[in-house]
């Protein structure tokens, strides 16, 4: 059951079988998805307010412009008064918002519908996987937050099956094909390539900048005093905190931009309110 159970949780699961160490083994397995699944709900959490204000916004918005705006324009008619111009455009969002609300339920709940087939085609196609995941890297804040993320799983992974007696090669085997990047999963296969020819660990990684720098180094450093599993393990954490202050920083600016966009967006809609109102009292 490849979609259910991943390359790391069966490489676990036979070098537990192979060494008797079970319980210890699944022990850490379970550490591993309780680190990740810890990481990727602070994700979630960070990004749930701002997405909760720009909601109750547009709700606050949509019930303005179907409820109110359209009592006030047969009065306005019935005066044989026109519109302000700022008011006309906003009755014209009656006409565009549903167009953008149904392309958004449409979008979201075909991906729902698809998203095994889409993952199937991802999973088929590496050339469309690495097009993907590129565009994604570029992507300002979200590419470097998303390649910590990758490096963080991957150096957990690579920690936990090495700590459980599995081979470097196998484990770098087995963690390209967890990394969710296939930028870095290509390049942990040259790595793994690499390492089997005979070259050290932070070389093969070196080589290819599997890791940054400073990272390699530290593994460097593991892989000489004979305890690379703990170094493995400290710099997955490092990562893993630098995800969670860039998400916390990342929250802290994004909150109040979301904030002053709508209070700039609900402004317009209270001035296109007001502009009719004054209207009409300076004809009376």
């Amino acid at each position: 059951f490849p979609d259910i159970f991943s390359e790391v949780y069966i490489g676990l699961v036979e070098t537990a079988e192979s060494s008797s160490q079970i319980d210890e083994i699944l022990e850490k397995l379970a550490d591993l998805l309780e680190r990740q699944e810890n990481l990727r709900k602070r994700v979630i959490s960070t990004i749930t307010y701002p997405l909760f204000l720009c909601v109750s916004s547009m709700l606050a918005v949509a019930l303005f412009v179907y409820y109110v705006l359209p009592m006030m324009a047969p009065l306005f008619q019935g005066l044989n008064m026109e519109l302000p111009l700022p008011t006309r455009m906003l009755l014209q969002m009656r006409w565009i918002m549903p167009v953008g609300l149904f392309g958004l339920v449409g979008g979201v709940g075909g991906y729902y519908l698809g998203r095994n087939t889409l993952s199937r085609i991802m999973r088929q196609s590496p050339a469309l996987q690495r097009t993907v995941h590129r565009m994604v890297q570029l992507v300002p804040l979200v590419g470097p937050v998303m390649e910590k993320i990758v490096i963080s799983r991957i150096l957990y992974s690579l920690a936990t099956m090495i700590d459980s007696g599995a081979s470097v090669t196998d484990s770098l085997r087995r963690c390209s094909g967890v990394a969710g990047n296939r930028i870095l999963s290509d390049r942990l296969d040259q790595a793994r390539i690499d390492l089997m020819e005979g070259k050290t660990l932070h070389e093969a990684l070196e080589a290819y900048d599997v890791f940054p720098r400073g990272c390699v180094q530290m593994l460097s450093v593991g892989e000489e005093s004979s305890n690379l599993a703990e170094t493995l393990s400290y710099a997955a954490k490092y990562y893993e905190e630098e995800v969670e202050v860039t998400m916390t920083r990342f929250a802290a600016l994004l909150e109040p931009l979301v904030m002053g966009v709508m209070g700039i967006f609900v402004g317009c809609v209270v001035l296109s309110a007001i502009l009719p109102t004054v209207k009409l009292l300076e004809n009376l």
